[in-house]
């Protein structure tokens, strides 16, 4: 009975860390948005964060790898942003720009970049 009571009392507390834990996953703009706007309040803002940016990042630097540069119509700014400053623009830019929330994530992340880095051709 014991050892019935310690396998329960360890399932549910492996339960209640489990519940605390948010996966995050991106169906379409709206959930990237959601993702990388998240509120300094909630508990999983470090890792929303962190997710958010490698996101980004991730997307740029495929975008780099596989777009040759004389086809390129996003280029790196020469503003010296913070990759915090261009997540929080990009939140603002698309909660300015809700008909494209049910995009794909990726479409709209480059729209947003097309339209405020855009190379000069």
């Amino acid at each position: 009975m014991k050892y019935f009571i310690v396998v329960l009392s360890l399932f549910m507390a492996s339960m209640a860390h489990a519940a605390e834990q948010r996966e995050f996953h991106v169906k379409n703009a709206e959930g990237l948005v959601d993702i990388c706007g998240v509120s300094n309040q909630d508990p999983q803002h470090e890792k929303a964060k962190a997710f958010c940016h490698g996101y980004l990042v991730g997307a740029y630097q495929y975008y780099n790898a596989t777009v040759e540069e004389k086809d390129r119509f996003v280029c790196s700014s020469n503003q010296n942003l913070s990759l915090s400053e261009v997540t929080n623009n990009f939140v603002a830019w698309a909660k300015r720009h809700p008909e494209y929330m049910k995009d794909q994530a990726a479409d709209a992340l480059f729209r947003y970049l097309g339209e405020n880095y855009p190379c000069g051709k």
